[in-house]
């Protein structure tokens, strides 16, 4: 029969760290592998595999006093594989899941944000990177390659109102070659310039729709929707 009274062992660890941990069999430090809590000066908490009785590595779950967490994979005392993160926002949570290389979303995963908003695709150092899908609700939704954060390279966005652009983007703006299609199904095809199709005559036809509906929302894609749908310079169906 295990002795349970000696079946748990408290260290102090530079003065900063209570650790308690299961140890049935006296080992050396170097190495030593095994199960255990770690109790941090900062208030933090880690439940899990250890690695020389203070360092979490293997499977395990970190908790801090502002209640972020994590559970999944570690390595040498950093997330690191495939885990779940969970971080208090406005008093709901945001919450990752998917995979983790040095305490960094890398590679694919999956983000739930606390206001509904939805990512799921690639990752590099916590950002969006690679193909991947941002959704927005009923505001729309993004679906192609990213860079850095932004909407770069080829996808389509598409809008509240479910008209949508399917072609190049820069930097979060619709760069290069591309296709606009509005509600009513007609489309424009051509070249885009810092966000604004490159139409002839197209910001003057704007700005005489702006002062027919002073009501009308200011923003470039709706002017652009009404500006399709009215039967605009260079419409085509494609």
């Amino acid at each position: 029969m295990k002795d349970e009274s000696s079946a748990k062992l408290v260290l102090e660890y530079d003065g900063k760290s209570k650790i308690k941990i299961d140890i049935h069999e006296k080992k050396d430090v170097q190495d030593h592998k095994g199960e255990g809590e770690v109790y941090y000066e900062n208030g933090r908490t880690y439940k899990g595999e250890l690695l020389n009785y203070i360092i979490p590595h293997g499977v395990g779950t970190m908790e801090t006093s502002d209640d972020h967490k994590y559970s999944g994979d570690w390595k040498n005392g950093l997330p690191y594989g495939i885990g779940i993160y969970k971080k208090p926002n406005e008093g709901e949570y945001d919450e990752y899941d998917g995979e983790i290389l040095n305490q960094f979303p890398e590679g694919s995963g999956k983000m739930i944000y606390s206001n509904g908003k939805i990512y799921n695709g690639f990752w590099k150092k916590g950002i969006y990177e690679g193909k991947g899908n941002l959704d927005f609700g009923d505001d729309g939704n993004y679906d192609g390659n990213f860079h850095n954060g932004f909407y770069h390279g080829q996808g389509k966005l598409t809008f509240a109102d479910k008209s949508f652009y399917d072609g190049q983007f820069a930097l979060n703006k619709r760069e290069g070659k591309g296709k606009y299609t509005a509600v009513n199904g007609q489309s424009w095809y051509g070249n885009w310039i810092d966000d604004i199709p490159d139409i002839p005559g197209y910001k003057e036809k704007v700005e005489e729709m702006n002062k027919k509906n002073e009501n009308q929302n200011d923003e470039d894609d709706e002017d652009f929707s009404r500006y399709v749908n009215d039967g605009g310079d260079n419409i085509r169906d494609l």
